[in-house]
């Protein structure tokens, strides 16, 4: 069971640590990145910040599956306290 339905919004870390790391990419598409002039660090913490944060949601997701499938089935059972408010 879970304490809540909140998800991680972030996973950036603050920009002041930074640290250098060696990788290996593919010399053709390194030399067009560069001919158009593509920050390679900046896209490189963008897209694994997505991917971080993805993979996230799928672990939040899987944790809190038995929680949500709870509610989801109480609600389908009971109905929801907007079923009787709402004008639709």
């Amino acid at each position: 069971m879970c304490d809540g339905f909140i998800m991680p919004n972030s996973t950036r870390v603050s920009r002041a640590s930074k640290r250098a790391v060696n990788l290996s990419i593919d010399t053709e598409l390194l030399a067009e990145a560069r001919r158009f002039g593509l920050s390679l660090s900046a896209l490189l913490e963008e897209r694994l910040s997505d991917a971080v944060r993805e993979a996230q949601r799928k672990a939040w997701l899987a944790e809190n599956a038995e929680a949500i499938e709870d509610y989801n089935s109480r609600i389908d059972t009971r109905g929801s306290y907007a079923d009787s408010v709402r004008r639709f």
